[in-house]
């Protein structure tokens, strides 16, 4: 008797679980002007759709910006390219040690760039390389947080595509500058 209770608790919660998971979720305006958002339908609600994003990782690429494109055959494509840049080394949230004086920046783009694209490589905003490569060497790192990010570019100047930032910690040792006493010397 009692393994048929936990049987039929078990089978409740279940069931409980996927209606709670499918409900409906309604938009309306309260006495204030403000937008509601509730589970539970009101007069003057509508129903809304709710689409449920997984976000992205660091180092996945953002949704692309469409650009047209040739097919292999040569012919021209009446439908855009969605193209995703990624950087994909080096890992977010790394860290480069003291000693090591350079850092290899790797970019993918997918589908395959035509020839003639090229990458900027941004650092805090601010472009420090650019060339038709997709791997960078940087050089002379200071010290502190690092935010990656890079951009494909079209021969007309349009960026197709751009990477998700990645984040490197850059250790270096620190300078202090102290005056010694000299004791008479």
């Amino acid at each position: 008797m009692i393994r048929a209770w936990y049987l039929l608790l078990i089978v409740t919660f279940c069931t409980v679980s996927v209606a709670t998971a499918s409900a409906d979720v309604y938009k309306y305006r309260d006495a204030n002007g403000n937008v509601v958002y509730s589970d539970t339908p009101v007069e003057g609600a509508e129903r809304v759709d709710v689409v449920v994003h997984n976000p992205a990782t660091p180092g996945e690429s953002t949704t692309a910006i469409d650009s047209p494109t040739n097919d292999p055959h040569g012919s021209p494509s009446d439908e855009p390219v969605a193209y995703n840049l990624a950087i994909t080394s080096p890992a977010h949230d790394s860290t480069v040690p003291m000693g090591q004086e350079t850092l290899s920046v790797n970019l993918a783009l997918t589908p395959s760039a035509p020839v003639d694209t090229t990458y900027r490589l941004l650092a805090n905003g601010t472009p420090i390389a650019q060339g038709n490569q997709t791997n960078f060497v940087l050089e002379q790192l200071y010290r502190g947080e690092l935010v990656l990010t890079a951009e494909a570019i079209d021969t007309e100047g349009n960026v197709l595509a751009t990477a998700i930032a990645v984040t490197v910690h850059v250790k270096r040792a620190s300078r202090r500058i102290t005056t010694l006493p000299t004791n008479g010397m």
